[in-house]
C-alpha cells in the first residue's frame, strides 16, 4: 500500500477504479498479506499534530482497512525511519501486539552531514549559487538535489541558478524546478532528466515530492533548505544522496539565524551538564515544537521541530543523533566512510571544501563594491602626453596581435595560467581566437570585397535617406530648443570633433 487514498472516496464522493474493486468480496478473499510502504507516513501525514490537521488522513484510516480485510490477513509495515512516537502510531494503526520486529541499520555510512546558517532569508536565491561549479563545466558539474517546502521559492531558486549559467546552457534544463502544480508531462521529463545517468539536468530544486521512495542514481549533494517538520523527513531527504554510485555524498541543512537563537530552555531538556545526547529523552516526542498549540499562521520559529533545531547547533554528532532518534542500536549505527562524520566534532571540517562553488557572503560583496566605488572616485584623468602614447599602443595592438595565438600552449603562456587550467580551457580559447583571425583576415581581403553583395547603384539612395533623416532631426531639435541654442550646440560639437581629429592625426 503506497497510496491509501485509493481505498476511500474522494472529496467529490467518488471511488477510484482500484477502490471500486478493493471493496468487493472476490478481491478481499484473495488478500493474504498487506504491506504498508513508508509506514512512518502513518504518524507524520496521517495524524493531526499540535492543532494542525492531518496532511493525508487516509493513512490514519488504514485501521478501517485492516478490519475490512479480516483477522487472517498478515500486515507488514516497512520504513527506514521511525522514531519512538512514529513506531507507537504504526503499532496502533496496522500492527498486532505480538508483531515481529526486524531491524537493520538506517545509517548511510557514505553520507557526510553538515549544517549552514545562511545570511538573510532562506529563500534568497543567492544562497544556492554555491552548488554551481565555478567556472561552469557541464561534464564536471555535481548532481545536486535541493529541497524547499515552498513552491514559489522552488521556482525562484531554479530560475536564478539557471540565469547564472553560461548563455549556451540557459533554458536547456540543466537546472529545473519540481513541484506538484506542474503538469504530469513536465514532471515526468524533469524527473527523467535528473535521474537518468545521461540526463542533462544537474540541479533539481524540489518540494517533498522527490524525498521518499525514489532511487536517484548519482546525486552527490543534497541540500535541505529550511528546517523540516520532523527528523524523519530530514533523514529521508538526506538519504537521496549516493544511492547507486560509489563515492561519498554530502547532506547539508540550510537554516536561518533564528534556528540557532531559539531558547532550548523551552524544550524540557536537561541542560545542567550542557547539551549532550544523554540529556535528551528519545522515548518522548523528539519533534515537539516549543509551542504545543499551532495554527496555519504560526511562525516558523514556533513550528520548528526540536530535533531539527538541535541539528543546527553543531554540538551533537548528527550521525549518533539520528541513531538515537531511530532507535538504531546495530553495530554499524555510527560508522562512516567519508572524510568526516559531520561538522559537529570540533575538527577541521570546512563546508567550502565540499561545495562546487563559493558560499554566499553579502558582507564581502558589499565591501568589494565599496572598494570599487572608492577606486572609481579616486581616478584621475591621464595627461595629454600619456593619452597620446596610449593611443599609439592601442593602434599597434590590433595590428600586431593577430596570428600570435596558434595553439593552446600560446594561450597558457600569454595568460600566465597553470598547466591544469590549460588542459581544461586553453584549446577552446585558442580555437575561438583562430576562428576570429581567419574571419577577420577574410573580410579584409580584396577578394572578399570584390565578391561582396554590395550594389554601388544603391548607395545614392542610402545617402539620400540619411540626409533626409538628418534634416528632419535638425528641424525637430530647432522646434524644441530654438535656432540660437541649436547653433551653439552644433558649434560645441564641431569643436569636440576638431579636437578628436587632431588627436587622431597628431595635427
Amino acid at each position: 500500500i503506497t497510496t491509501p487514498e485509493q481505498f476511500f472516496k474522494s472529496t467529490e464522493g467518488h471511488l477510484s477504479r482500484f477502490g471500486q474493486i478493493a471493496w468487493k468480496r472476490p478481491f478481499l478473499c484473495r488478500i493474504q498479506l498487506a504491506v504498508v510502504d513508508e509506514a512512518h507516513f502513518i504518524h507524520t501525514y496521517g495524524l493531526s499534530h499540535y492543532g494542525l490537521p492531518a496532511f493525508r488522513p487516509a493513512y490514519r484510516g488504514l485501521d478501517e482497512i485492516k478490519v475490512i480485510f479480516g483477522p487472517t490477513v498478515v500486515w507488514a509495515a516497512m520504513t527506514a525511519t521511525a522514531t519512538s512516537q512514529a513506531l507507537k502510531s504504526i503499532e496502533k494503526v496496522v500492527l498486532r501486539p505480538n508483531y515481529l520486529k526486524l531491524q537493520a541499520t538506517s545509517n548511510r555510512s557514505n553520507i557526510m552531514y553538515a549544517s549552514h546558517c545562511v545570511p538573510g532569508r532562506i529563500d534568497q536565491p543567492e544562497n544556492y549559487a554555491c552548488f554551481l561549479s565555478t567556472p561552469f563545466d557541464l561534464a564536471h558539474q555535481k548532481r545536486v538535489l535541493i529541497f524547499r517546502d515552498n513552491m514559489d521559492a522552488v521556482v525562484d531558486i531554479a530560475r536564478y541558478l539557471d540565469s547564472l549559467l553560461p548563455p549556451g546552457y540557459r533554458g536547456r534544463g540543466v537546472v529545473r524546478h519540481y513541484h506538484s502544480m506542474m503538469s504530469d508531462t513536465y514532471l515526468a521529463r524533469a524527473h527523467n532528466d535528473f535521474t537518468h545517468p545521461d540526463g542533462i539536468c544537474k540541479i533539481l530544486v524540489s518540494t517533498a515530492s522527490e524525498s521518499t521512495g525514489i532511487d536517484h542514481p548519482d546525486v552527490e549533494i543534497v541540500c535541505i533548505a529550511g528546517l523540516p517538520s520532523n527528523v524523519m523527513d530530514f533523514t529521508q531527504r538526506g538519504g537521496r544522496a549516493v544511492r547507486q554510485i560509489s563515492g561519498d555524498g554530502l547532506c547539508v541543512l540550510f537554516s536561518e539565524k533564528w534556528a540557532r537563537e531559539i531558547d532550548l530552555g523551552d524544550s524540557d531538556l536537561n541542560l545542567e551538564d550542557g547539551l549532550e545526547l544523554d540529556s535528551i529523552d528519545f522515548s518522548l516526542d523528539i519533534d515537539r515544537p516549543r509551542r504545543l498549540t499551532l495554527n496555519i499562521k504560526s511562525l516558523p520559529q514556533d513550528r520548528a521541530s526540536m530535533a531539527c533545531v538541535l541539528l543546527t547547533r553543531r554540538v551533537l554528532c548528527m550521525r549518533a543523533f539520528f541513531a538515537k532518534c531511530m532507535r538504531d542500536n546495530t553495530p554499524g549505527a555510527v560508522d562512516f566512510s567519508t572524510a568526516f562524520c559531520c561538522d559537529s566534532h570540533g575538527n577541521k571540517f570546512n563546508l567550502r571544501n565540499f561545495l562546487p562553488g563559493t558560499l554566499y557572503n553579502p558582507t564581502l560583496t558589499a565591501d568589494s563594491r565599496k572598494e570599487d566605488a572608492h577606486l572609481v572616485s579616486k581616478k584621475k584623468q591621464r595627461s595629454s602626453i600619456t593619452r597620446k602614447k596610449l593611443y599609439q599602443k592601442l593602434e599597434l595592438w590590433p595590428s600586431s596581435l593577430p596570428h600570435t595565438i596558434h595553439s593552446g600552449q600560446d594561450v597558457i603562456v600569454t595568460l600566465e595560467q597553470t598547466h591544469s587550467w590549460g588542459l581544461r580551457w586553453a584549446h577552446l580559447i585558442a580555437k575561438i581566437i583562430s576562428n576570429f583571425d581567419q574571419c577577420n583576415e577574410k573580410i579584409r581581403s580584396p577578394e572578399f570585397i570584390e565578391d561582396s553583395d554590395c550594389d554601388e547603384s544603391e548607395w545614392d539612395a542610402v545617402f539620400a535617406r540619411e540626409r533626409d533623416i538628418q534634416d528632419r532631426a535638425e528641424d525637430a531639435a530647432i522646434d524644441v530648443i530654438g535656432t540660437e541654442d541649436y547653433m551653439k550646440a552644433m558649434k560645441r560639437l564641431d569643436k569636440h570633433r576638431a579636437a578628436a581629429l587632431r588627436e587622431i592625426t597628431n595635427l
